[in-house]
């Protein structure tokens, strides 16, 4: 899906700007998917039967706060110029094959 918003709006991917898509996606789909699983035996008590740790967030949403917040900072690194220059792939040459 990333490929083919970067070959259709001819948008630049840096080296390693798919792998953060990937850590924001799986972050946010973790944290929908955490209000639906059981909760975390450890962290579950009589006072707090669903285990959450921070508020009113459970463990699993923590972690994956933490990923999100990962990788819209090493895009937001790679996009500002300090990162690898290119693009993750060669975008022509999948049109070609």
């Amino acid at each position: 899906m990333i490929v083919f918003l970067a070959r259709r709006f001819d948008w630049k991917l840096r080296k390693g700007s798919l792998g953060c898509f990937f850590l924001i996606g799986y972050g946010l789909f973790r944290t929908f998917v955490e209000n639906f699983r059981q909760p975390d035996y450890e962290f579950t008590g009589p006072g707090d039967p669903l285990g959450t740790v921070l508020g009113p967030l459970t463990m699993g949403q923590v972690l994956s706060i933490g990923m999100i917040a990962g990788g819209i900072l090493v895009l937001w690194i790679l996009f500002r110029g300090r990162g690898p220059e290119g693009i993750a792939y060669p975008i022509q040459a999948l049109d070609e094959t």
